[in-house]
C-alpha cells in the first residue's frame, strides 16, 4: 500500500490519495500546502545589470507518518506543469521527528526527478522536518511563472 502526497512548488497543491483494497491505512500528511517564490529586482545580486540570486529555499515543513504496521519508505518525484529543466529542485530531511520507530537517509540534498528513493523508517514518526530548494534561477531564463509538483510517496513495506 502507498500514500501519495503532492506538494506543488510555486502554485502548491496538497493532495492525499487513499489506499485501495487494504485492511489498514498508512497516513502521511504535510503541514504546509504552498510555496510561491517571486523573483524581483530585490533579488539582484549587485544591483542593475547583475543576475538574480540563484538559489531559493522553502520554509521548513513537517511530515507525519502514522498508521504504519512496520517498515516504510518515502520516495520523491516531480511532475512538471510548466517547468524549465535548467532549474534544479532538491529536497532534504532536516530532522528525525519523534516516535517509537527509526528513521534513516534523506539528510543530504537530493535533486528531485522521476521516482527517487528519499528515506525510510519504521513505526510512526511525526514532525519530520523537510525543506526544498530551487537552484539555477537566472535572468537568462526569461520572465515566466514556472510550476512543478513535488510528490512524496510513502510505501508501507
Amino acid at each position: 500500500m502507498k500514500e501519495v502526497i503532492r506538494y506543488t512548488v510555486l502554485i502548491l497543491l496538497l493532495s492525499l490519495v487513499g489506499p485501495a483494497g487494504v485492511c489498514h491505512a498508512i497516513t502521511a500528511t504535510l503541514d504546509s500546502s504552498s510555496w510561491t517564490e517571486y523573483v524581483s529586482t530585490d533579488d539582484l545580486q549587485s544591483g542593475a545589470g547583475s543576475d538574480v540570486t540563484a538559489d531559493y529555499w522553502s520554509l521548513i515543513f513537517n511530515m507525519d507518518i502514522t498508521g504504519t504496521l512496520g517498515n516504510w519508505q518515502v520516495d520523491v518525484s516531480r511532475s512538471d506543469t510548466d517547468w524549465n529543466t535548467d532549474i534544479t529542485i532538491s529536497t532534504r530531511r532536516l530532522s528525525d521527528g519523534t516516535g517509537s520507530g527509526t528513521i534513516a537517509g534523506g539528510t543530504s540534498w537530493l535533486a528531485v526527478s522521476t521516482g527517487n528513493y528519499f528515506f525510510n523508517g519504521s513505526q510512526d514518526r511525526t514532525g519530520i522536518n523537510l525543506r526544498l530548494t530551487v537552484a539555477n534561477i537566472s535572468l537568462l531564463l526569461g520572465a515566466h511563472f514556472y510550476t512543478t509538483t513535488i510528490i512524496y510517496t510513502v510505501y508501507d513495506n
